[in-house]
């Protein structure tokens, strides 16, 4: 952004933010929906769903963000809530993986 004038790397760089955001929220959604219906991560639903919320509120604060010179903020923000999002998402998992295949008898041993 130079002298008020936009360049096609920065609306390249504006459209390709939207799309991965947009993508990342929906996909929060989509997820809690799918732990909710499955028996073995249905425990995983309501963490999910807390950040699925704070993900749609932090986003739609990026877009109110402007009317007070905070947008820079703002998307840190956004950018901060989605990489813990993931890292619990990630967490979550791989502890409810693990614990299913504890769960699970062990097959025997051929020799």
């Amino acid at each position: 952004y130079e002298a008020g004038l936009a360049t096609i790397s920065g609306a390249v760089h504006d459209l390709a933010g939207l799309v991965q955001f947009l993508s990342l929220l929906i996909a929060s959604w989509i997820l809690r929906g799918v732990f909710a219906r499955d028996d073995g991560y249905a425990h995983l639903a309501r963490t999910q769903l807390w950040f699925a919320v704070l993900l749609t509120a932090t986003f739609s604060l990026v877009w109110v963000a402007p009317a007070f010179g905070a947008v820079g903020v703002a998307q840190r923000v956004l950018i901060a809530v989605m990489l813990t999002w993931l890292l619990v998402l990630a967490a979550n998992v791989r502890r409810a993986d693990t614990s299913a295949r504890a769960s699970e008898p062990n097959p025997p041993i051929r020799t």
